[in-house]
């Protein structure tokens, strides 16, 4: 996703500067991150305001694991856009989300 930001659809935006530029991270970061949010809510706030989950079972164990993809997602996309800034270029910035990614994926299931 941020590549095709950073290439695609930010080629037409005339706005330079650097409150710009954080404010379209953000922007990236609320679209990545935003589905993970909403159905974060959509198990927990039943759970904790009517007493019984949304989603039991395996799904339910399943959706535990989105609340570790929430700051990955947010960090990769600073990162990749912090990369991009100071090389032009995409490639440092997937090399470093690969790592970041198989790191946690190693950590988070190790079997």
């Amino acid at each position: 996703m941020e590549g095709l930001f950073l290439h695609r659809l930010r080629k037409g935006n005339q706005r330079t500067g650097v409150l710009f530029e954080i404010q379209d991270v953000l922007k990236v970061i609320m679209i990545k991150v935003g589905p993970f949010v909403a159905l974060i809510c959509l198990q927990y706030l039943p759970w904790v305001l009517l007493g019984f989950p949304l989603f039991p079972g395996m799904v339910g164990f399943l959706m535990e694991f989105l609340w570790l993809f929430v700051p990955i997602f947010a960090i990769s996309t600073a990162t990749s856009w912090w990369f991009y800034r100071n090389t032009s270029s995409i490639g440092l910035g997937v090399i470093f989300n690969a790592l970041i990614f198989a790191w946690v994926a190693a950590v988070v299931f190790p079997f």
